[in-house]
């Protein structure tokens, strides 16, 4: 990390380029700011559920480094930072968490991302600890950082009703690809998708009654891989073989494939029980798609039902099948649902990058 411009260190703990969801939020965050800062994005694995960055090679960007880092190597970095990001969630993965420890210990101004709600204590490896002492823990982590950001207003509520400190709401920055909806305004809904990491947390479980609602007259595209991956084949064998051809099941996708996933989808089906910010529905959004999504809090932040998307009961499938059928009748509001989700998104995505930009140069004037 060189040059005349400061020294940024992010820390997170998932496959630093395409581990899901938040390491695709780190790097869309670190390019957006590559071009005032050296950014330096550490991460402590390389393998997860779903996906191995050992092949793959991030995104170019000049003043963006990645690498894997143990907890020395990250000490080093986070001694010659100017400013330090920790990628936090409530797993207390080991490399996030020592960036909590060691920003404010060496005097560098700290940031916390805050990357889930404290409902996934009980879905994270730590779920037999008391949730009490897990929250106790974060809250004095959390006290001693500069900047403790919440990726939603519903998000800041459930943290801050756990006893725990918010500075800023300030959603991560999402891609946007350029995709429109234009190429859907003479098509019939008939393709339904279901993108995440296939797990209890993200709802992968109840796919099963999904798919055998809505196989006998829609296809249904399946794409993220997981824990809950071998029972979904079990599940998918198990139906009619009519209704068994109508799901596809495309594993893990990179994230410069998810434009094209989209593409072949009509409407995104979001079944998580937890979320803080759900880039999927922003995707989607920004795609012309179609999102019905459970009532987390990132849902209820995303989509104002009937106008931006739908929240919908994910645990009764007959219901998700009726909404769809309407929708499916009724080609102008579907329409009308795509435009307004797309304005919406572009004017959260262009919000978000801009309050980014704004915020690190005050912290690293402190």
């Amino acid at each position: 990390m060189a040059g005349d411009r400061p020294a940024l260190v992010m820390t997170h703990d998932y496959p630093p380029a395409t581990g899901g969801g938040l390491a695709a939020a780190v790097r869309e965050l670190a390019e957006l700011l590559a071009p005032g800062y050296s950014v330096l994005v550490l991460s402590s694995r390389s393998r997860d559920h779903a996906t191995d960055d050992r092949g793959l090679v991030p995104p170019a960007v000049p003043s963006v480094r990645y690498a894997h880092a143990g907890c020395l190597t990250a000490w080093r970095a986070l001694r010659q930072a100017d400013l330090v990001v920790s990628h936090w969630t409530f797993s207390f993965r080991r490399l996030a968490t020592l960036a909590l420890v060691a920003g404010p210990l060496l005097g560098k101004p700290t940031a916390c991302v805050v990357h889930t709600s404290p409902d996934h204590c009980g879905f994270s490896r730590l779920r037999r600890v008391p949730r009490r002492v897990l929250l106790a823990v974060a809250a004095l982590l959390l006290a001693r950082c500069d900047a403790v950001i919440a990726l939603g207003p519903s998000h800041r509520a459930a943290l801050v009703a756990a006893g725990l400190p918010v500075t800023h709401v300030l959603p991560v920055p999402v891609r946007v690809h350029g995709q429109r909806e234009v190429f859907r305004v003479h098509r019939t809904l008939r393709v339904i998708g279901f993108a995440g990491e296939l797990s209890m947390m993200k709802g992968a479980d109840r796919l099963a009654g999904v798919l055998r609602a809505l196989t006998p007259d829609f296809s249904v595209h399946v794409a993220g891989a997981g824990p809950l991956g071998r029972r979904l084949c079990a599940d998918v064998a198990g139906l009619p073989p009519a209704q068994r051809s109508r799901v596809i099941l495309r594993g893990w996708i990179e994230p410069s494939a998810m434009p094209a996933f989209y593409q072949d989808i009509d409407i995104l089906l979001v079944l998580s029980r937890t979320e803080a910010q759900c880039l999927v529905i922003l995707e989607a959004m920004l795609s012309g798609v179609i999102v019905l999504a459970s009532p987390t809090p990132a849902s209820g932040d995303l989509i104002v039902h009937g106008r931006t998307g739908f929240i919908v009961d994910a645990d009764d499938p007959a219901a998700i099948r009726e909404r769809i059928c309407l929708l499916r009748a009724q080609p102008g509001r579907a329409r009308l649902i795509r435009d307004d989700a797309s304005h919406f998104a572009r004017s959260q995505v262009s919000r978000s990058n801009a309050a980014w930009s704004a915020l690190l140069p005050d912290l690293t004037a402190m």
